[in-house]
C-alpha cells in the first residue's frame, strides 16, 4: 500500500512540474513575439497598447517565477517600457524592485541611475534626483554610471538658459 502511496505521488509531484514548466514556456514564448512585435516598430510611433501589454507579461512572469533568473531582467525592462509610455511612477517603483530583491544584479547600477534620471527629468524632483546620483557615485564607485552621475549632478535643475549661460562664460575664458 505504501508503494502504490508513494508512486501516485511522485507521478502527481511529475504531473504537476510539467504542467508548470508548460506554462511557463507558453509565457516567455508569448514575451518573445510580443517583443518582437513591439520592438519591430522602430519607424512607426509607439503602440502605448502593446507596450503595456509586454509590460503585464513581465510582470507577470517575475510574479509567477520570482527565483528565475529572468526576473530581474524582466523588472528593468518592465521600468524602461512604463518609462516610454509616460509612467515615470511605475518606472521608477519597478527599477526600486530590481534594486532590492535583486542587489546583486548586473542591472542594479542602471536602475539606480535611470530612477534618478526620471526624478530629474521626468517629474522634476531635483532635490531626490540628486540623492539618487550621490547614492549611484556611493554604492557604485566604479560603475560607468557613477562617472556619468559625477558629470549630471552639477547641472541638476538648471535651465537650458542657465547652462548655455554658463557653457558661454568657459569659452570666454
Amino acid at each position: 500500500m505504501k508503494l502504490k502511496y508513494i508512486l501516485f505521488s511522485a507521478v502527481l509531484l511529475a504531473a504537476c512540474n510539467n504542467s508548470e514548466n508548460t506554462a511557463k514556456k507558453d509565457l516567455e514564448k508569448k514575451i518573445i513575439t510580443m517583443e518582437d512585435k513591439l520592438y519591430s516598430q522602430k519607424d512607426r510611433p509607439a503602440d502605448f497598447g502593446l507596450a503595456n501589454n509586454v509590460l503585464t507579461l513581465y510582470l507577470d512572469f517575475a510574479k509567477a517565477y520570482p527565483e528565475d533568473p529572468k526576473t530581474p531582467e524582466y523588472y528593468y525592462k518592465a521600468g524602461e517600457i512604463a518609462n516610454s509610455v509616460k509612467n515615470p511612477e511605475l518606472a521608477i517603483t519597478l527599477f526600486e524592485t530590481l534594486r532590492k530583491k535583486f542587489p546583486e544584479h548586473e542591472k542594479a547600477p542602471y536602475a539606480l541611475f535611470l530612477q534618478a534620471f526620471i526624478y530629474e527629468n521626468n517629474i522634476k524632483d531635483f532635490e531626490k534626483a540628486k540623492q539618487l546620483y550621490n547614492q549611484v557615485i556611493s554604492e557604485y564607485p566604479q560603475h560607468e554610471v557613477a562617472e556619468q552621475s559625477k558629470m549630471i549632478l552639477p547641472n541638476v535643475g538648471k535651465s537650458d538658459e542657465e547652462l548655455i549661460r554658463e557653457f558661454e562664460e568657459k569659452n570666454k575664458q
